[in-house]
């Protein structure tokens, strides 16, 4: 969110970007924004590299841990809020010829 009272705020997001972008550029380091931007440019790489391994034998654990066993109340509740909420973000079914929405 952009702080309205930033005199340095033109309030053209891209704009912004750009000034920003290029005084990191210029100031290498000794841009006040760098370091944030290295950092979190490499928490993000760090994130990207270790989800896709981990993610998937978790999973197969969790899997095979509860392959025996049955939901609780409260997880069965969470997997319906969770589907419902995974239902909404699905994008709507392709119109048949000649329909109307």
């Amino acid at each position: 969110m952009q702080n309205p009272d930033d005199p340095h705020n033109s309030g053209d997001l891209i704009a912004d970007a750009r000034e920003e972008i290029v005084g990191m550029a210029k100031q290498g380091m000794a841009h006040p924004s760098t370091k944030p931007v290295l950092t979190a440019g490499a928490i993000g790489a760090v994130a990207g590299a270790v989800l896709p391994v981990v993610s998937w034998p978790v999973g197969l654990l969790a899997a095979i841990n509860s392959r025996d066993r049955r939901f609780s109340s409260e997880q069965q509740d969470f997997l319906a809020i969770l589907g419902r909420g995974l239902h909404a973000l699905q994008a709507p079914a392709p119109l048949k010829a000649g329909a109307h929405r």
